[in-house]
């Protein structure tokens, strides 16, 4: 009975190394552990403020787009009906069928006839070619939708003119030929 009664002491003992041993382990390891998750709270903590952050400076820019379209929009809205050719197909504007059969005689011409890349053109004055600039992105009525640049240099009559030359070259000579006179019809 004695030796049983070591035997139980000895097993009893041995629980209460492990146990103590084992409970100061794990506390151990739990006030690691709870350490550990505070510092990810606090982590976790401060990126959420800076996300939120973040989601109002983008709610502000979505605001501010917002409005912009509204009167980008609005603009266009107010363009289209101002004008009227935005919403008339061009193979129905009559305005444009009856122009084709003519040169433009301005910006306007253009735009019926179907034009709307802004830039430089040439559109018969009162009696020659001229170059002006369109831009389109303006209304008709608004200064500087068309600006007058200055004559075409287009030639309506043909030129005539007579040369001579000094030197006896053949007709077929491979380079420049050297004319000592030139009468023009001026």
């Amino acid at each position: 009975m004695a030796n049983s009664a070591v035997v139980s002491h000895i097993v009893l003992l041995w629980v209460w190394i492990c146990l103590a041993t084992g409970s100061t382990g794990a506390a151990f390891s739990l006030e690691e552990e709870f350490l550990h998750l505070k510092e990810n709270y606090i982590q976790m903590k401060q990126v959420v403020k800076n996300l939120e952050s973040k989601v109002t400076e983008l709610e502000a820019k979505v605001k501010q787009q917002d409005s912009l379209l509204t009167s980008l929009l609005r603009e266009k809205n107010e363009r289209t009906a101002a004008t009227g050719f935005d919403s008339i197909p061009i193979s129905t504007n009559q305005s444009a069928v009856a122009i084709n059969g003519s040169l433009p005689s301005s910006c306007s011409d253009l735009r019926m006839m179907g034009h709307i890349w802004s830039g430089f053109y040439s559109v018969m004055g009162s009696a020659m070619m001229e170059s002006v600039y369109c831009d389109f992105t303006k209304l008709p009525d608004y200064a500087g939708f068309q600006k007058w640049i200055g004559y075409a240099d287009v030639k309506s009559t043909p030129v005539y003119f007579f040369v001579q030359t000094s030197n006896n070259s053949p007709a077929n000579y491979p380079g420049p030929i050297n004319f000592s006179t030139a009468l023009l019809n001026v």
